[in-house]
């Protein structure tokens, strides 16, 4: 589920061979295997790359592409498509008709599958551990909507998606968040966001392809990383990246990166001070009641998720950045997700949200942001048109 918790080698095009190279295969059969797999899957462009300058959809690649190379008969996939974008989950759904095709078996663990209905053979749906049901592919495709979220199952398809309306207070009254410029350019990342406008109170996904500059502008936004150009201001004020910092709380893509403590209570309440009642009530908001001893480097990726979600929302901070809120959930913590970000979203604190999971995206914003090599390509407001619009511009 987490590719990087895989890797063995520092440069991707030895991860990829890393498997071949430990069952001894020659140089030649190597170089052979790997322009097989590159040309099968066109992933020409991972090749001779830094594996910590990948983005987190090309690090899920690169972890398929090497199960690939290895040439077994038999794949377990878990989650594949939890950090990518449509268009590498197109590119995913083909490599795995293409080794169903050659004879290979697949087996995946998946909350969506919008993208494998059409795939799969069978489904087994596990309840508590256990073996509940299962289903052929017309059983599977024919479930009704009604039964597919009691499932906790992910919509089939864009016409099942929820557009929640919520009330808006009138802009004219809330703080104003204007970004005149955030320029950024070291190695392989390059940002420049200029003259972006937003108030208070509202909510934005931040969406694009992987590796299009969506984590590198939250981070820029929260004043983590240091800009060429930073102007920031709130109500006409200069906010410098330092001022921002106090003011805000980022959820990495990767949130083992701010685990710190030995328990997930520990973990919640880190830097703030909250009362046990308040506490319980935390815990069963975001399902984390039955696992608040156990240490949160033992977590599932989604109880890491919602333990760190969950000290974000009640940090109080006045700008809220979430990458990949979602990745990893199941229909019913992805709305219990959105239902806490809409329930926190106020005139005292604005909300930026990347996502891939346009369901989600649906369901929790009021507008989305394209991203595109650094710049933002268009900003759009939620609806149905809209979103097919998007749809078909993550896919082409």
């Amino acid at each position: 589920q987490n590719p990087k918790a895989q890797f063995f080698n520092i440069d991707t095009t030895s991860e990829i061979l890393f498997s071949l190279e430990n069952r001894g295969f020659s140089i030649a059969k190597m170089q052979s295997r790997l322009m097989e797999v590159v040309n099968l899957f066109e992933i020409h462009s991972l090749l001779d790359r830094s594996v910590f300058d990948l983005s987190g959809g090309e690090k899920q690649v690169l972890a398929l592409a090497s199960a690939f190379t290895s040439d077994t008969n038999i794949i377990l996939l878990d989650e594949p498509t939890s950090n990518l974008d449509l268009f590498f989950i197109k590119r995913i759904k083909m490599m795995l008709a293409k080794l169903i095709e050659i004879g290979k078996t697949i087996i995946i663990f998946e909350h969506r599958f919008f993208f494998l209905k059409d795939l799969v053979d069978t489904v087994f749906y596990l309840e508590n551990g256990r073996l509940t049901r299962i289903y052929s592919n017309v059983e599977f495709k024919n479930m009704s909507k009604k039964d597919r979220e009691e499932k906790g199952l992910r919509a089939f398809s864009l016409s099942e998606f929820k557009y929640d309306k919520r009330k808006r207070t009138e802009k004219e009254t809330l703080p104003s968040f204007n970004i005149k410029s955030l320029k950024f350019n070291k190695k392989n990342k390059y940002l420049n966001i200029c003259d972006l406008s937003a108030f208070f109170g509202e909510k934005f996904g931040i969406v694009g392809k992987n590796g299009s500059g969506k984590s590198t502008f939250l981070e820029a936004l929260s004043g983590i990383t240091p800009c060429n150009t930073d102007l920031v201001y709130l109500s006409g004020n200069k906010l410098s990246s330092l001022a921002r910092r106090k003011i805000s709380y980022l959820v990495f893509q990767d949130v083992n990166y701010q685990i710190f403590t030995e328990n997930v209570c520990d973990e919640i309440e880190l830097g703030v001070s909250i009362k046990k009642g308040e506490m319980n009530d935390i815990l069963s908001e975001f399902n984390l009641s039955d696992i608040v001893d156990v240490h949160p480097l033992t977590l599932s990726e989604g109880e890491k998720q919602r333990m760190i979600i969950a000290s974000g929302i009640i940090s109080g901070g006045n700008i809220l950045l979430f990458d990949e809120p979602t990745s990893g959930m199941d229909y019913w913590n992805m709305s219990k997700i959105s239902e806490i970000i809409n329930k926190t979203s106020s005139p005292l604190n604005i909300v930026f949200i990347i996502t891939h999971d346009l369901e989600f995206l649906c369901k929790t914003c009021d507008k989305y942001i394209v991203i595109e090599k650094g710049k933002v390509a268009y900003i759009d407001k939620i609806n149905e048109s809209s979103i097919r619009n998007l749809y078909r511009y993550l896919t082409s």
